[in-house]
């Protein structure tokens, strides 16, 4: 799903439709949804929440990522960057439990990104030349000093997020003034 405005291709879309709004599908309809950087295109997001919270099934997953530390992307619909507790804070909210959430990538991803999203721009030699730096980036990750580097680094100044939450079972359209059991105290 995505809205008919997207500068992504829209040939493998399954519906269209503008997630700032009611989404048009059935209470707990889905097992799943996927927010693949997203997030920071909805300018109002706690709505967002409310209606994946209503449109997925009790124990239903939400898979997200966000980016963090990244350039200004889909202008002029890219309105937040979010924290890891701001993630938490609309899990919490809208009755979801957070099984998991993650910093992806730190400061040498954060450079080479940069560094290749500007290169990029200089025709096929730029393209090559961020391909490059891409792939040199990923061989020099996998030695034990850079992939510590890139993991203490993102604890601050992550490139983005990668969330796995849960919703919990029923469904009430004000999850922030219910007090409401998470999935750990039921383990």
């Amino acid at each position: 799903m995505d809205w008919s405005n997207s500068l992504h291709g829209t040939n493998h879309l399954d519906a269209e439709c503008d997630l700032t709004k009611d989404l048009p599908f059935a209470d707990a309809s889905f097992d799943s949804i996927l927010l693949s950087d997203v997030l920071e295109h909805i300018p109002t997001p706690e709505r967002l929440w409310r209606e994946m919270a209503r449109i997925l099934k009790p124990g239903g997953k939400v898979l997200l990522n966000v980016p963090f530390c990244y350039r200004m992307h889909e202008e002029p619909y890219d309105y937040y960057r979010y924290t890891k507790y701001a993630l938490q804070r609309f899990a919490q909210e809208t009755g979801f439990d957070t099984i998991l959430i993650k910093e992806i990538g730190g400061t040498p991803e954060i450079v080479v990104d940069i560094i290749s999203k500007f290169v990029v721009r200089l025709g096929p030699i730029g393209r090559w030349t961020a391909i490059g730096l891409q792939a040199l980036w990923q061989r020099l990750a996998a030695w034990p000093p850079a992939r510590r580097v890139s993991e203490r680094s993102a604890k601050h100044i992550p490139l983005g997020y990668f969330m796995i939450a849960q919703r919990l079972g029923g469904f009430s359209a004000d999850y922030a003034n219910t007090d409401l059991p998470t999935l750990k105290d039921s383990r």
